[in-house]
């Protein structure tokens, strides 16, 4: 249950400096769960047992021996393993770096623009005041003394068979977690999904984010397929919601 004081309004530009510094940070917190999801993967130990097999050709080439010694063995295999693991945690830590560097020059770094928001009120140049055009919004909850909480977004496929929407850049701040803020802003994003007419609201989460798979699957979300990720050997989970079912949360106010 949401905590009282929370409310739920449309982007301001002086939102973005601290909606920027939420995003970055907590778009790396699955890093970690993807790097040991990755070294439990059989693809990287079929890599790891491959160079094994090759190092140990090599030394047998290289010193003329059958067998060769233990030492160079080991010293030639721990090398590797240390190798492979850097380039598994590189790939787990510099996929996230990397998708969150490249949303901040897509929609993260033009939020009116690319979710179609256009501004009521402009007399504080430093805080333009937006509302949304269509079906696109960009969602802001704060508590009762202004502090941003979290954000969500709402993008729009025209060109679906049905009118689908997607939620987007879901990001709860550290200081705001389970109060349900991110129920809240799921009830404001639904209904206004509802006031323009779509029928489908879908979403894609990575497997190793366990609360956020957790949290939709209550709110009625249900798994459509999956998409797997060959630079981070991860599944990408899509999922749909249909608007004629109504979501297991009371509607926001």
């Amino acid at each position: 249950m949401a905590d009282k004081g929370l409310r739920v309004r449309s982007f301001q530009s002086g939102d973005y400096e601290i909606i920027k510094k939420h995003f970055c940070s907590c778009l790396l917190e699955p890093a970690p769960s993807a790097f040991y999801h990755v070294l439990n993967h059989p693809v990287p130990w079929a890599i790891w047992g491959t160079g094994v097999a090759v190092v140990a050709g090599g030394l047998t080439l290289f010193t003329k021996q059958h067998s060769p010694p233990t030492k160079y063995i080991v010293a030639a295999t721990s090398f590797w393993s240390a190798a492979v693991v850097t380039w598994l945690h590189r790939i787990s830590m510099g996929a996230y770096y990397n998708h969150t560097q490249w949303s901040l020059t897509q929609d993260m770094g033009h939020i009116p623009e690319y979710y179609q928001l256009e501004p009521i009120d402009e007399s504080n140049k430093d805080n333009i005041i937006y509302a949304p055009k269509g079906e696109k919004n960009f969602f802001v909850c704060e508590d009762s003394k202004g502090a941003i909480a979290g954000f969500v977004a709402l993008d729009y496929h025209p060109e679906r068979p049905k009118r689908t929407g997607e939620l987007r850049r879901m990001i709860v701040a550290p200081t705001h977690r389970r109060r349900g803020v991110a129920e809240f802003l799921i009830q404001a994003l639904i209904k206004h999904a509802k006031k323009n007419d779509l029928q489908v609201v879908e979403l894609g989460t990575s497997d190793v984010q366990y609360g956020a798979k957790k949290l939709y699957q209550k709110l009625g979300w249900r798994e459509h397929h999956r998409l797997f990720d060959e630079i981070r050997f991860i599944d990408i989970i899509k999922y749909e919601l249909t608007l004629e079912n109504d979501m297991q949360v009371s509607p926001a106010v």
